[in-house]
Order: C-alpha cells, then structure tokens, then sequence
C-alpha cells in the first residue's frame, strides 16, 4: 500500500507525466528532455531521479549518453498508466518538439559517420570573437538563455529581454555566472535600454508571442547605433493551431514578405530574406532576415 500511494505521489506532478508521455515515444536523454520541456536541466534530472527510484523509468548507457526509456513495470503493474499517458492532448507541443530532437540526432550521427579530428562548433563559437570587433547585442525574448550565453562567447555585452520572469530566471541559471550578460524584465516593445547604444539586435523564434510584432522591429531601429544590425529568426506560416492555447503564440509564423516590408517601414536597408536552409519536411520551418540601420 505505501509503495503505491509512493507511486500516486510521483505521478501527481505535471512535468513527471510529460517526462513519461515522451519516453513511451522514444528513449531520450537528459539534454533532450531539456531542450523539449523548456526546463533547467537540474529539474529534468531530479525528475528522472523520482521516477527511476519508482521503478518507472530505466536508464542505458548508449554512445557516450544515458538513455531513459519507461519500464516494463509500467505494463505489468499500470496498463492503465500507458494508456491514459498516450491519451493526453496537452504533450502535443511536447510531441512536435520531439520530432525535431529526434531529427537532429538523426542528422548528428549521420554526421559523426564521417571523424574530423580537432572539429568543434564550441571551438568556432569562439573563434568568432577574434574575428568581431568588441559588439553590444540586444536578444529580444531571450527565452530559456541558449542562445544569448552562446553570443556572450563573441560580445562585449548581451542585454537579455524577456518579459516573462520565469523564462528569465531560467536564462540567469542557463547563463551561469557569465559577467557580460545584463538581464531586463521588458517587454520588447518597450524596451529601457539608450537609443543609439547596441551594434546588434537579435530577434530569434520570439516576434509570433508578440500582439502587434512591428513594435519590436521600430525598437530595435531605435536603440541601434548607425550602420547597427538586425537579425530575426521566426517561423513560416504553419497550420499547427495548438500553439496558441499550449505554447502562448500570437502569429502562427509569417509571411516573410510581410516581415521584410515592416522592416523597411522601421527604416531598415539593405534587408535580406534567407530560407534556402529551411526542410520540407519540418513542421515548423524558420526563416532569417537581416537589415542595417541606415
């Protein structure tokens, strides 16, 4: 009796369920988990640690990574459990964020086939910060924090904005002890930082959670130095309509015709479409566009 009332106690959390909702898809690992859920990768740990104590989950060591995968306990002892868990409309987000995990592990051993020795992304990362003049970055919607502790590597300063404190807090624990990150809870219509002050605004998978999205484009023309850059990363329009209520879109992507010519209203030039990287095949498939302050 107390095992199970144990059991009811593990399963009673919502993060837990959806740790099981995706691992009755495929064996993932940690930094999956991470990257799928939008949690620290602590919390996904102490998660898995609950789950595997249970007898819920097992884990396998396979290619340099620990794999966790459901248990056969779940069979044997909770059919229902499998059932109910394959059921639950609120892991579709989940689901599709799987899908794209799965398709850059399938890319990275497809890659990893062929050895070059000394080859690291951390290593180029890097490399760019002998190559860039000393730059100030603006991240709009900075998010879970992968992206701005990358650019911290190359920038003088990156000022992380998010409006959300939670997805804030979550980019202070991504960023670590980093010196040159600054973090402002703004919205980034509304943004407190001086005019004329960043060489660079990076506007990355964040424009479709806004209301009215030219509002972040005029801010960022503002607080650009002359000659300064933007760079926006969204999506092209998609039908995936369960990412307004699950995810809190606004836009389900854009035109990007639409986004070039909000940018030239803003009074950006030279403004440059690339979508020849995106797949076919992806669900969500992003575009780039860059543009100069003139």
């Amino acid at each position: 009796m107390e095992e199970t009332a144990e059991v009811f106690r593990v399963l009673g959390d919502e993060s837990r369920l959806r740790i099981l909702r995706l691992l009755l898809e495929e064996p993932l690992n940690v930094g999956e988990l991470t990257s799928i859920l939008g949690l620290a990768q602590p919390t996904v740990s102490k998660h898995l640690g609950e789950l595997k104590k249970n007898h819920l989950v097992t884990s396998k060591r396979r290619g340099g990574y620990t794999y966790y995968q459901v248990s056969e306990r779940i069979d044997e002892d909770w059919p229902a459990l499998r059932t109910t868990l394959a059921s639950l409309r609120s892991g579709r987000g989940d689901l599709a964020r799987l899908q794209e995990v799965l398709q850059n592990r399938e890319e990275f051993f497809q890659a990893d086939r062929f050895v070059v020795p000394g080859r690291s992304w951390i290593a180029w990362s890097r490399a760019i910060s002998y190559l860039l003049p000393p730059i100030r970055v603006a991240d709009f919607g900075c998010g879970d924090g992968v992206f701005t502790a990358e650019m911290a590597r190359w920038a003088q300063e990156v000022i992380a904005v998010d409006s959300n404190r939670a997805y804030l807090d979550l980019a202070r624990n991504t960023a670590g002890n980093c010196p040159n990150i600054r973090f402002l809870n703004e919205p980034m219509e509304s943004i407190s930082i001086d005019s004329s002050s960043v060489d660079l605004v990076v506007i990355s998978q964040s424009l479709h959670y806004t209301e009215q999205p030219k509002k972040p484009l005029l801010e960022a023309y503002r607080i650009l130095k002359p000659q300064g850059r933007v760079l926006v990363i969204d999506l092209l329009p998609h039908d995936e309509s369960w990412v307004g209520p699950e995810l809190g879109h606004r836009w389900n992507g854009f035109e990007p015709s639409e986004l070039v010519a909000w940018l030239e209203e803003a009074g950006f030039k030279k403004v440059h479409l690339d979508i020849e990287f995106r797949r076919n095949s992806d669900t969500f498939q992003p575009f780039i566009i860059t543009g100069v302050k003139a």
